[in-house]
């Protein structure tokens, strides 16, 4: 941390000293509720209950997924069946299949923490881009009057956007429970009739959709209050920490970094190393322009299929080309190998270490330059977009001293492209993994709402950019496309944006093209090659062993745990205020659209 920062916080630390010795409870953030009860789904029919010709739909919906055998990427590539699955199959056998795996997944701590499980209903997760959508049925049925809501939620069943909002849930929870099944240890089978992971997986990917056709209008408001996230931010906690005044503290410290980054970039500055750097350059192994980048995705973005909900359903293929079209060009001022970008693997140290709790050591291997990409989608107006999310880690952030608050074992930047409706970029945005130094680079197509702005907190961040001007007339480029990022050595922050082939500083050494994979992979990381996975982030969405000293200081913000690595849907990215990095209407709520000159 900056001096300027160590002062804005040397009055918030005293006043918060007392508190500290009896706050250690609060390091842990909210757990995931977990419940497969049967009563959550019933399979009666009631008044109201799905037509055949709407069960038929619906039932079609849900096994429209993709095949093959690989671990699924995204939501769209679970496959419909991993072999042979028991016959007559039945809701009953289903539902006691899924009491069964959450006993194994909860008894063995391998509960993905990545999306919201929801109570009753084990086959549907959801996160906050599905959760706004819930939000939109659950007005209609709040806008109805009570002696109505049966009826109400009969026709939301059979409404072709809400059956498409299930499908999406029931997808989501088996992409994750195929995560959650490749985790589990060789003694965990047989497991419920089921001799080995292909067998159960092949009952589950037909079990999930025979439990959404099942759904009556009696579940319709129980399954919309369950699809509900909550968010990062603990109000005890606030409370607690005395929030309204030990927050202008740091939102001191917050503006003094902002105010310094902006210099930062005004300037170009090249870092101060006293000769020691050098500049590590990972390019992508194929490299557009872009206007190339655009019309690959306009292309992608005019013939690509929408569900109910306008979702895009992306194949594949499409989702390679749009992740090749827009890689970035990553340029890392290096001192040390904590500089350094490289694929995440585990190390097990068996007969090295007594604790078991510390056999397996997570690592980077700096001679494999990997990107991790992750699809996500976001709200703005009537469109879903979708964003691409680019994924660097390094080893570590040196400590700069016994009282940095910020350094600790490993470090990540993200980098974000939202796409508009016609393929072109509309925002980047950036963060690292534990959710802080959020900066957005709106393109010509956004200007920040001004009215929405003043009705936020003055103290609160809200929206922030280190550049002044649309990042196409940053760059100089016409159609932004793939960027160069400009990174740090030691902190890992992005202190520059560029057009590809403009060097940052000198002397440049290029790395072998990095690799683009999937940052699920991460969810289920072997061991040894072909051997048993273990996620990098435990049950509460955080990496173990990644923890801070900022978090003995900033839990008065009502984050626990600030500065730890954390998994997408577990990354607050405000200390003041409240600000998630998935929220769905994230950018709809910040920015307003300037009309595109053609």
């Amino acid at each position: 941390m900056r001096d300027q920062d160590r002062r804005g916080h040397l009055w918030l630390a005293a006043g918060l000293l007392a508190l500290l010795a009896g706050c250690a409870g609060f390091s842990s953030p909210r757990a995931p509720v977990v419940s497969a009860s049967e009563g959550g789904v019933s399979v009666a029919a009631q008044p109201g209950e799905l037509d055949a010709q709407s069960r038929q739909a619906l039932e079609s919906q849900v096994l429209s997924v993709g095949t093959g055998d690989a671990l699924p990427e995204s939501v769209e590539d679970v496959s419909q069946a991993q072999g042979p699955a028991p016959a007559g199959l039945t809701p009953t056998f289903c539902r006691n299949l899924y009491d069964a795996l959450e006993g194994q997944t909860r008894n063995r701590q391998l509960v993905d923490a990545g999306e919201q499980r929801l109570p009753g209903y084990p086959f549907l997760r959801s996160d906050r881009f599905l959760a706004s959508f819930g939000a939109d049925f659950e007005s209609t049925l709040a806008a109805s009057k009570q002696s109505e809501r049966q009826a109400q939620s009969a026709a939301l069943l059979r409404s072709p956007a809400f059956r498409a909002w299930l499908v999406q849930m029931q997808r989501l929870d088996a992409q994750v429970r195929h995560l959650e099944v490749s985790r589990l240890p060789a003694q965990s089978f047989p497991l419920y009739r089921h001799a080995d992971r292909h067998a159960l997986l092949a009952t589950l990917d037909r079990c999930g959709p025979l439990l959404v056709v099942g759904l009556t209008p009696a579940d319709v408001p129980r399954v919309l209050a369950g699809a509900k996230v909550p968010d990062e931010y603990q109000r005890s906690l606030r409370a607690l920490g005395l929030y309204p005044i030990t927050g202008i503290g740091v939102a001191s410290s917050i503006r003094n970094w902002e105010a310094d980054q902006r210099r930062v970039f005004r300037s170009e500055r090249r870092p101060s190393l006293s000769g020691r750097a050098s500049f590590q350059r990972y390019r992508p192994a194929q490299q557009i322009s872009g206007a190339d980048a655009w019309r690959t995705a306009a292309q992608i973005m005019r013939d690509v299929p929408r569900d109910a909900l306008g979702i895009p359903q992306f194949s594949a293929a499409q989702r390679e080309l749009l992740f090749v079209a827009f890689a970035p060009t990553w340029e890392v001022a290096t001192t040390t190998d904590s500089d350094r970008i490289g694929r995440l693997q585990w190390i097990d140290l068996a007969g090295l270490v007594r604790d078991p709790d510390e056999r397996f050591w997570l690592d980077v291997d700096t001679n494999v330059p990997v990107v991790y990409q992750r699809l996500a989608f976001t709200r703005f107006g009537d469109a879903v977009l979708p964003q691409l999310e680019y994924l660097v880690w390094f080893s570590d952030r040196p400590m700069q001293g016994s009282g940095d608050l910020q350094g600790g074992r490993l470090d990540g930047l993200i980098w974000r492209v939202t796409l508009d409706t016609d393929g072109a970029p509309l925002i980047y945005d950036t963060i690292q993994p534990s959710g802080r130094y959020a900066m957005f680079f709106p393109t010509r197509r956004l200007q920040v709402d001004r009215t929405a702005q003043e009705a936020v907190e003055s103290l609160a961040e809200w929206v922030y950019s280190p550049i002044d001007t649309a990042i196409e007339d940053w760059v100089g480029e016409t159609w932004p496309g793939p960027l160069t990022l400009w990174v740090s050595s030691g902190t890992h922050q992005l202190v520059g944006v560029s057009r590809p082939g403009r060097n940052w500083g000198s002397p440049v050494f290029d790395n072998p093209p990095y690799r683009l994979e999937s940052s699920d992979m991460l969810r289920a990381l072997p061991v040894v090659p072909g051997g048993v996975a273990r996620s990098i982030y435990n049950q509460d969405g955080v990496v173990s062993g990644t923890e801070r000293l900022g978090r003995l200081l900033f839990w008065a913000m009502g984050v626990s745990n600030v500065g730890a690595m954390r998994q997408s849907g577990h990354q607050p990215t405000a200390l003041v205020g409240r600000r998630h990095f998935d929220d769905a209407w994230l950018f709809d709520k910040r920015y307003v659209r300037v009309p595109v000159k053609r």
